[in-house]
């Protein structure tokens, strides 16, 4: 908490007006990443609705959010607790957006059509794919959602054979 004091440069009793320790802090944060990437997300979809870029689209606003939050990779480096903490709980709530997101598009591809998988194995797949860039850096963030829409199994009304 002297650390937080220190470098945000409000008072002690401010800060513990609003949070009592560092875990509440922690948890605010989480609070914040979450309503800031589903935000993105939903935003995302609305701006470019079309099935065939949707994969694709969702993808990048998941890489995306790293640069427009650098404050989530910035916490993501200093706590390594918070992000198991974080993606354990943030984890289930996502996959259901992604899906809830992405089965319209995903009812379309290969993958799903033959039932080799389902819209929700996917858009987990997806996500975790995603999700491993604010993990393990990439040299170019803007191939990941490419290639990830570049899959055969997810192509958009490509053929199932």
């Amino acid at each position: 908490m002297s650390d937080v004091v220190e470098l945000s440069g409000i008072s002690r009793g401010t800060l513990y007006r609003y949070f009592h320790n560092k875990e509440e802090i922690l948890d605010a944060i989480a609070a914040h990443i979450r309503d800031g990437l589903l935000r993105q997300l939903s935003s995302a979809v609305e701006d470019r609705p079309e099935l065939d870029v949707r994969v694709q689209v969702v993808t990048e606003a998941l890489v995306g959010f790293s640069r427009t939050h650098p404050e989530a990779i910035q916490v993501i480096a200093l706590e390594p607790e918070f992000n198991v903490n974080a993606v354990r709980n943030l984890f289930p709530q996502f996959a259901i957006l992604l899906e809830e997101l992405l089965t319209p598009a995903l009812e379309l591809t290969p993958a799903v059509r033959s039932n080799a998988s389902t819209p929700g194995e996917l858009s987990e797949l997806i996500l975790r794919v995603a999700g491993s860039t604010f993990f393990i850096p990439s040299e170019n963030f803007d191939e990941v959602p490419l290639a990830v829409a570049a899959l055969p199994c997810l192509r958009v009304g490509a053929d199932s054979t």
